[in-house]
């Protein structure tokens, strides 16, 4: 209920700008847990706890940066890069084409390719875009 009364006042000295707080005020009531059920209306409505948007973001990034921590190539290594896809693509278009060779690696996780007849490919590409090619 305290928090109630914080974002009620917090509205009263927004004055004109009210339209713009509420949303937040909004977010507050609706995550903070109530008395009589000790739950929030979120996961009363919902059935699973409210996630910030902020806090939804720092945990993906986190996970994407735990799978590509693995990825590392050594030169000489044979990798699949993948394909941009264009309109005229379906879903049963590949989405990797290869194998290539690793040349070296340009910058941290940005590698160099090269044909397997040694024709090199321009650009570097990032751990991103290739996958471990195991024949």
């Amino acid at each position: 209920m305290d928090k109630l009364r914080q974002q009620t006042r917090r509205l009263e000295e927004a004055k004109g700008r009210w339209i713009e707080e509420l949303p937040q005020v909004l977010w507050s009531y609706h995550t903070t847990p109530h008395s009589y059920t000790n739950e929030t209306h979120f996961r009363l409505t919902f059935s699973i706890e409210a996630v910030k948007e902020y806090a939804a973001k720092v945990r993906a990034a986190r996970q994407q940066r735990q799978r590509l921590a693995h990825r590392h190539f050594q030169p000489h290594d044979l990798v699949l890069r993948k394909i941009t896809r264009t309109t005229d693509d379906n879903k049963l278009t590949p989405i990797w084409k290869g194998p290539y060779r690793i040349t070296e690696e340009a910058s941290k996780g940005a590698y160099c390719l090269e044909h397997l007849d040694s024709k090199k490919i321009p650009r570097t590409w990032n751990t991103m875009n290739l996958h471990a090619y195991h024949s």
